[in-house]
């Protein structure tokens, strides 16, 4: 029978009960913050140190599995502890202050993080994909004291003259690193004696944690500043929303396959970002959580996934629709055995209903899952999985036990069940703000809620589905692309008089960046130009991949602003007309 075939045997709502129960992995529990009554899991850590000092009951444990390289959980921690020492000895590192990890997906990274936090400094968590200015923004716009990079994102800081901080360098090539200002990652791990565990300072709910970047209408990258209590929190909905996909794994599975299940470490094969909640959140902060290990593909290959899903058995990967796609269509895919994945999770996109049919079809083992959430709430508030993700592909779920989610009208009041309107937050999950911008925090927090800027309705079961945006947004690849930046960074260009970016459909990635672009008076441009132009100010995912070139201004509406509705219609059509010619 397939999982569609046993959806009215599952009672989803009984295995929420059940997990969440007192006395259960999930007991909920209550707290006041900031006068606002929160819901929390009572057994949850509620701190970085707290889930330290849990974590070391696994150290003889597999933690990550890189190029072939395994690497325990004592390896990695050992090596923070005598990271965090050298930051301290040599740089003067302290609670309070911000440092910048700007690194790919590696070993490395999770030391660095483990080093930065564990003294109670911020981890600045920047976007390793960045162009060297987008880097450089984000580290100085944070008022960082330090940056730990690896060496290609640190020749890329070079570029920019992103030189007035000291760094800590993966690398010991003399062509990137600074003598006497500049430290070696390596060196300091080594030069430094082990206190043996990682120490960790007292730090408190409401201090900042790490910063992760979003971007909001003006284009900018802007600073997330999330707390002990907001992290942890976030976390702790990640891990409930993971023990209801895999109890509905067993329940499908049958009692031998469930056995096996719980006889074996958890293992993930780590795709995200860790610069991004669902890298960090759903992969490190997880895997140190649950003693599982992290397979790392430092790059995103098909067949190597497929690989590794094999060789190392694969339980679960969270992953953008159009990596499943990818996987689909990999002439690998047939030569591996992947009998070992249960869970399979996906957000930042839409999934597409011909998508989950095919990968239903191939996998009918596996339980799919899917949420809503943001940076700015720490992950998921909402979250699907399995027969509720079959039968209601469109929703994004049911709200998670420890998040507040509602949607209301322009005026901040509740709308009924069925009305669309804006979907607000409130939890112990959500940010404290946006570092220093007060007036947009102020902006997103309004009578104690958090203005997503999302638009969405309820149905009467209790399911979510997000129906729009109010932002200018385009998602790709799970990936978000603000207009207003690409726009500016294209208005940059000296023939340029007028540019628009909308996204147009994709089969793979959901939705690209296109470009209307209007050129000065007597100027004539061609999209290899402006497509040079862009890649110097733009990460290559937010490249447009068209432009649409025109001689008249853009259309106004009537009170002189660009009429984005109209531009958008036109280059849809027009879109939509050559791809199908």
């Amino acid at each position: 029978m397939t999982n569609l075939g046993m959806a009215n045997l599952i009672d989803n709502d009984a295995i929420r009960t059940a997990l969440t129960a007192p006395g259960a992995p999930f007991e909920m529990a209550t707290l006041d913050i900031n006068g606002t009554p929160c819901r929390i899991f009572r057994n949850c850590p509620q701190t970085l140190p707290d889930l330290y000092r849990q974590a070391e009951r696994f150290a003889p444990r597999v933690l990550t599995v890189e190029n072939g390289k395994h690497h325990t959980f004592e390896d990695v921690f050992k090596k923070a502890a005598q990271l965090a020492r050298g930051l301290t000895g040599q740089f003067g590192v302290k609670k309070g202050q911000r440092v910048a990890i700007v690194m790919q997906n590696s070993t490395e990274w999770i030391i660095a993080f483990l080093a930065v936090t564990s003294l109670g400094a911020v981890a600045v968590l920047v976007n390793s994909r960045g162009a060297p200015s987008e880097l450089d923004r984000a580290i100085c716009d944070t008022d960082c004291s330090l940056v730990i990079a690896d060496a290609k994102r640190a020749e890329r800081l070079q570029e920019v003259g992103g030189q007035r901080l000291a760094s800590v360098v993966l690398t010991d090539n003399p062509r990137i690193r600074r003598p006497g200002k500049d430290g070696s990652f390596n060196e300091l791990i080594s030069g430094w004696a082990s206190a043996g565990r990682l120490s960790c300072a007292p730090v408190d709910g409401e201090d900042i944690a790490l910063m992760m970047f979003t971007s909001g209408t003006t284009g900018f990258a802007k600073g997330v500043m999330l707390t002990q209590r907001s992290v942890l929190a976030g976390l702790s909905g990640t891990s409930f929303g993971a023990a209801l996909s895999f109890a509905k794994f067993r329940t499908l599975a049958g009692p031998e396959a469930a056995a096996a299940l719980a006889a074996r470490q958890a293992v993930s094969l780590m795709v995200a970002p860790m610069f991004h909640v669902s890298g960090c959140h759903n992969g490190v902060l997880a895997a140190l959580s649950s003693g599982g290990k992290l397979v790392i593909l430092n790059r995103w290959i098909p067949e190597e996934a497929l690989r590794l899903i094999d060789a190392e058995g694969v339980q679960s990967i969270t992953a953008v629709p159009s990596m499943l796609w990818d996987l689909l269509r990999s002439p690998d895919f047939p030569k591996h055995d992947l009998s070992s994945l249960a869970v399979a999770g996906t957000g930042g996109a839409s999934f597409p209903p011909n998508l989950l049919r095919d990968v239903h079809e191939v996998l009918p083992q596996v339980v799919f899952a899917t949420g809503y959430g943001m940076t700015e709430t720490n992950g998921s508030v909402c979250s699907a999985s399995g027969e509720d993700f079959f039968a209601q592909p469109e929703s994004v779920g049911k709200t998670l036990p420890i998040a507040d989610v509602k949607v209301v009208d322009d005026d901040g009041r509740d709308l009924p069940i069925g009305a669309q309107g804006e979907i607000v937050v409130r939890g112990a999950l959500v940010m404290s703000g946006y570092f220093g911008l007060p007036a947009d925090s102020a902006a997103t927090f309004r009578n104690g809620w958090m203005h997503t800027g999302d638009l969405g309705r309820f149905d009467d079961q209790g399911r979510l589905y997000v129906t729009d945006r109010k932002k200018l947004m385009i998602i790709s690849g799970g990936e978000n692309i603000y207009c207003a930046e690409v726009e500016r960074a294209l208005a940059e260009h000296p023939s340029v008089r007028e540019v628009l970016a909308v996204g147009v459909p994709h089969d793979r990635l959901g939705e690209v960046p296109v470009a209307v672009v209007v050129p000065q008076p007597g100027h004539s441009l061609a999209a290899d130009e402006i497509s040079a132009h862009a890649r110097k100010f733009l990460a290559a995912y937010k490249v447009p991949h068209a432009f649409y070139f025109r001689s008249e201004t853009l259309p106004r509406t009537h009170t002189d602003k660009v009429d984005r509705v109209s531009v958008t219609r036109e280059i849809l059509a027009e879109h939509c007309a050559a791809a199908s010619g």
